[in-house]
């Protein structure tokens, strides 16, 4: 699993029902992490709890799932995602805590992300899909040699089995 990725200062589990507060007050309460979603908007707590009680429920997908990077303080710095979706290959995601932006944590999980889907996974081939206006994403995408495979309101991009970090 990605939790080989974990650094002394920093790991990764998968989410479990306790980090549901930490989940709503980080990320789905806060318009400007939300708003570079496909979901576009903040939730409400009942909303929050329906979503990850969801993930929960389906996160016995073995290799796939959803994950949250730590402090060693256990506060949610990042919540990552490798699932597989209606796109042609599995998708990554991931949203920053909005006090953790800016600190090169989205790249640190993008590169874990990329690194575990093709040299643990031996994936062919992974996935992202970004709102068009969301520049910080497509640019960091872009960097990590994602390939545009179609450009619209929604941005889908694709990576073919090789790191390129």
């Amino acid at each position: 699993f990605i939790e080989k990725y974990s650094k002394k200062d920093k790991y990764y589990r998968r989410l479990l029902e306790s980090d549901l507060a930490q989940l709503y007050s980080h990320f789905e309460s806060q318009i400007e992490v939300m708003k570079w979603t496909s979901l576009g908007r903040t939730t409400t707590k009942q909303e929050s709890t329906k979503r990850l009680n969801q993930v929960l429920k389906h996160d016995s997908l073995g290799d796939f799932g959803v994950w949250g990077l730590f402090s060693n303080n256990n506060e949610l710095l990042v919540w990552l995602m490798l699932k597989k979706t209606d796109l042609q290959f599995p998708e990554v995601g991931y949203m920053v805590n909005r006090q953790y932006q800016n600190q090169g944590l989205a790249s640190k999980v993008l590169k874990d992300l990329v690194e575990y889907s093709f040299y643990e996974l031996k994936l062919s081939a992974i996935s992202a899909r970004v709102l068009n206006n969301n520049k910080w994403s497509n640019h960091l995408l872009k960097k990590a040699g994602f390939s545009i495979v179609k450009n619209d309101d929604l941005i889908i991009y694709e990576l073919k089995g090789q790191v390129l970090f």
